[in-house]
């Protein structure tokens, strides 16, 4: 049995909801911080090793990963039509989501989103997009 802690993370511009989970237990806690890199750290740093974090692809996923991949011995971010799951039950909102987002996580039932290693290759990929 893994004693890995998964932190699910559903992050928008102002806030980011965090759930924090045993991969074998329930719940541990919910928390609401500013979606800054300090105040996400300070919670993720409360967590003890080995912590796993996971959050959907979107506008910010990028800037998350290359800035959460030191803190974590695994950062993930996943697609989310393969979360539809979290749309589709019965109850919707943003500190629910970051903890179905953690348990499907936890199931193995995400699907990673690649994101380029260097920030140079970023740049060249959206200078060639453009």
């Amino acid at each position: 049995m893994r004693r890995t802690h998964i932190i699910g993370m559903d992050t928008h511009c102002q806030t980011t909801d965090i759930a924090v989970m045993a991969a074998s237990g329930p719940l541990k806690r919910r928390e609401r911080c500013p979606t800054t890199i300090p105040e996400i750290l300070k919670v993720i740093e409360s967590v003890p090793r080995p912590r796993e974090v996971v959050f959907e692809e979107g506008p910010l996923a990028d800037w998350l990963l290359r800035s959460l991949s030191g803190h974590a011995d695994q950062v993930v971010a996943c697609n989310p039509r393969r979360n539809r799951l979290i749309a589709k039950d019965s109850d919707k909102d943003d500190p629910i989501d970051a903890e179905k987002l953690a348990l499907l996580y936890r199931g193995g039932y995400v699907t990673p989103v690649h994101h380029a290693a260097s920030l140079e290759r970023v740049v060249l990929k959206r200078h060639v997009e453009l």
